[in-house]
């Protein structure tokens, strides 16, 4: 009898932690909302960042060509 009573609470015992391994923690929607925030501003950043940089060296080119271009005009008047 004592065997079948511990079998039976081991066998619940494992149920239960197996069960609670499976689940995953619940957030409220404040909470969510806020890392999804949080994700989505940081990849913002990051493609602000890169795309500020693209326009920087491709203005600062221009701007070369654009003067080059003065330059050149001006030595052959």
């Amino acid at each position: 009898m004592k065997k079948i009573i511990l079998a039976t609470t081991g066998v619940a015992l494992l149920a239960l932690g197996l069960n609670s391994c499976n689940q995953a923690p619940t957030m409220d929607p404040a909470t969510m909302q806020a890392k999804a925030d949080s994700v989505f501003n940081a990849k913002k950043e990051t493609i602000k960042t890169e795309v500020d940089g693209i326009c920087n060296s491709s203005f600062e080119a221009s701007v070369q060509t654009i003067a080059d271009s003065i330059v050149n005009a001006n030595k052959t008047n």
